[in-house]
């Protein structure tokens, strides 16, 4: 099996070594590697070399969120996983952005549990007998545009708990749980297209 290959980028020596430390304890399923500088992050996504990018996410903050929202694109047209490395405030709905939230606090056990999630989690096919309803297929759409709940509701003429049901029968019938897996589902059954991505941005 391929191992995992998984690309830490962050400021800090201390943040890059101490997840060197805890990674190199399964280097039988991760290759790690470090970075900090813009053109060869680029590069090494876009290269298709990267399965998994840990970020902190400051290094992305802009007042409205657009490095964010472009972080994100980048990996709906590379196919990477996108990580949170969160050690300070970060603001939710940006963090809501990234697959996974890895936080300073957590333990080695769940650091794992978290990488072995997302490794796992890719974007299962639609089984033909699985049937979405088209209030379903409205929701996918407006999630893939990265809209909270609130504005779904708002949208739909619905309430925040109907929205909160649709998305819960959704992940049952899909198995897609993040919002990058639905964003790549609403893409490949061209519930959105990439016009539509770029005007949320």
């Amino acid at each position: 099996m391929d191992k995992t290959r998984v690309l830490v980028v962050d400021h800090s020596e201390i943040i890059r070594q101490g997840i060197h430390s805890i990674l190199k304890t399964q280097s039988f399923n991760y290759e790690v590697c470090f970075s900090s500088n813009t053109r060869e992050i680029n590069d090494k996504v876009r290269s298709g070399k990267v399965d998994i990018l840990l970020v902190n996410p400051s290094a992305y903050f802009d007042s409205k969120g657009e490095r964010v929202k472009l972080l994100r694109q980048e990996a709906i047209n590379f196919g990477f996983k996108l990580i949170a490395l969160v050690y300070a405030y970060f603001d939710e709905h940006l963090l809501s952005m990234f697959d996974e939230i890895i936080y300073i606090n957590d333990d080695e056990e769940k650091i794992f549990n978290k990488l072995e999630k997302i490794v796992e989690s890719d974007v299962q096919v639609q089984d033909e007998d699985v049937a979405i309803s088209q209030r379903e297929l409205d929701v996918i759409r407006l999630v893939a545009l990265g809209k909270s709940n609130k504005e779904i509701a708002e949208e739909l003429f619905i309430s925040i708990h109907t929205v909160i049901s649709h998305r819960k029968n959704i992940t049952n019938k899909l198995g897609i749980k993040s919002v990058s897996g639905l964003t790549i589902y609403a893409v490949i059954n061209k519930l959105i297209d990439t016009d539509d991505f770029n005007r949320t941005i």
